[in-house]
């Protein structure tokens, strides 16, 4: 039988871990067994280290989004769970409601995606472009024009393939 005991990093090892992995950005699977260890640190020696600057940019945002709330996109949304407490659990893969607008104003728009929903891929596919300005996916060069059905009817239907409620304009 072997001694499993004297297999685990040595502390010597894990802080060596440690500091290759803050110095190069990276993050890493904890190791159960010095040879994982062994194979982990080779692998981060060979990348390169990150610029003493970018570190402290980067320690700055996240410090800064911290403090303003920022950043919240990797917690869970309320319809991404279901139960309280204890007996919370991951809801069945759901999508809200995409809405698709026309408005000779504002073109073709598109409300309800979040982040890393994936739709983002079957939009840009589609020809619509993420606006920051107004906050929503839109068609460019849609506006002063009627509907395109012949894009929206397909957009549509590869919405629902993926498991999307699409609603589409009437005109």
């Amino acid at each position: 039988m072997t001694d499993t005991r004297n297999n685990k990093p040595s502390p010597g090892r894990m802080r060596l871990l440690k500091t290759l992995a803050a110095e190069r950005g990276e993050t890493f699977v904890m190791p159960t067994t010095n040879a994982q260890a062994a194979a982990e640190i080779r692998r981060l020696r060979t990348r390169p280290r990150t610029s003493r600057a970018d570190v402290m940019r980067e320690r700055r945002a996240v410090s800064r989004d911290m403090a303003t709330r920022r950043g919240g996109a990797a917690a869970p949304q309320s319809h991404e769970l279901t139960g309280y407490g204890s007996t919370a659990a991951w809801s069945p893969e759901t999508h809200p409601l995409l809405t698709i607008l026309h408005t000779r104003e504002a073109g073709t728009t598109l409300d309800g995606t979040t982040a890393g929903d994936g739709a983002a891929e079957i939009l840009k596919d589609h020809g619509l472009r993420w606006s920051p300005g107004i906050g929503r996916w839109h068609l460019p060069g849609s506006a002063c024009k009627p509907a395109n059905h012949r894009l929206l009817g397909p957009l549509a239907a590869a919405l629902r393939v993926c498991g999307f409620e699409v609603e589409l304009p009437d005109d």
